[in-house]
């Protein structure tokens, strides 16, 4: 599909062993590196999309399998900190949004269906984790919630983090622990939709620049959540107020899922800003990492996306002097 030139025949061409090499070095970043891991992983659909896309479905998955392979015999032999196979749930949703961006679906079918997707098998790959155990799904869930909080803690300490504020977090594990629990099902909608977004938004852009087709979502700068959310918002506030437990925790849930799609929007609306008064794009990036690393931040973003509802922010945005828009 892509017009590289290729050397060799078949499977065994310089093409597909340069893929494999950087598919296997994102892996091994995020199987041996909690820190750095954390961010790669959400990258890790974005070569097997991009090589499914250019060289067809077979050599996608030699592609994927060959990767997949690398880091699990490497991570076998030096004992990482992550299980590599953890990277089957983002790998195959490289070829899942392939199968959805040929539909020509529209941007928010496009994110449901693939959501859906990831949500689904990342439960199916949990559960097969933890097939023959006599814990609930439930236990099994807090179980690894506190697995995963214990390790940060370690790697705090490996980090330098004052050993006061170590010491804090240690106190306080059980209380976060159940937490994290009770709010579990709404972060892994949001975890799942963020890492959709981000793999639509780069894949965009790389294959604008390999020119391999896209679709065309639109101007997304222009994206509105649609209004009959605000409706489920309130009703999901509302219920934090009724006696039942479980309608305060889907209410919660609920909640979060809300509150991710009018951060989008509150996005969207700072990327119009930033287009129609012709912020340089390096200026644009530091402003969005700053939003995600300072999460003070995202409260406001959140209240504009919810607020341009009844008071369309973009209308009273003008151009800056000689800005194209």
């Amino acid at each position: 599909m892509g017009s590289d030139k290729q050397q060799g025949s078949g499977f065994f061409r310089i093409d597909i062993f340069a893929a494999i090499a950087i598919s296997s070095l994102i892996f091994l970043t995020v199987a041996f590196s909690r820190v750095v891991g954390s961010v790669a992983i959400v990258f890790v659909p974005l070569p097997i999309l991009y090589y499914r896309a250019k060289c067809g479905p077979l050599e996608g998955l030699v592609i994927f399998g060959g990767a997949l392979l690398v880091a699990c015999v490497v991570a076998k032999r030096f004992n990482p900190v992550m299980n590599p196979l953890v990277l089957l749930v983002p790998g195959f949703l490289g070829f899942g949004l392939w199968e959805l961006l040929k539909r020509g679906l529209s941007i928010e079918r496009t994110v449901s269906y693939a959501v859906s997707m990831l949500a689904g098998f990342g439960i199916l790959v949990f559960l097969f984790r933890y097939l023959g155990t006599e814990e609930t799904p439930w236990q099994l869930v807090e179980g690894y919630i506190a697995a995963s909080l214990q390790e940060g803690i370690q790697s705090y300490t490996r980090l330098g983090i004052p050993a006061e504020q170590v010491a804090a977090i240690k106190e306080k594990a059980g209380q976060i622990t159940r937490s994290m629990t009770y709010i579990f099902p709404g972060l892994v909608l949001v975890g799942a939709a963020s890492t959709v977004w981000i793999n639509l938004l780069a894949a965009r852009m790389l294959f604008q620049i390999r020119d391999i087709p896209f679709p065309d979502f639109g101007d997304l700068a222009q994206w509105k959540a649609p209004e009959g959310l605000v409706w489920i918002l309130i009703a999901a506030g509302g219920s934090l107020l009724l006696p039942l437990e479980w309608m305060k925790f889907t209410g919660l849930n609920i909640l979060i899922v809300c509150f991710f799609v009018y951060l989008l929007q509150g996005l969207s609306i700072i990327s119009f800003f930033f287009r129609r008064k012709g912020v340089p794009t390096g200026i644009r990036a530091v402003v969005y990492i700053f939003i995600v690393l300072q999460q003070y931040l995202v409260l406001p973003v959140i209240l504009v996306g919810l607020f341009d509802l009844w008071i369309d922010f973009r209308k009273y945005i003008k151009p800056s002097k000689g800005v194209l828009t």
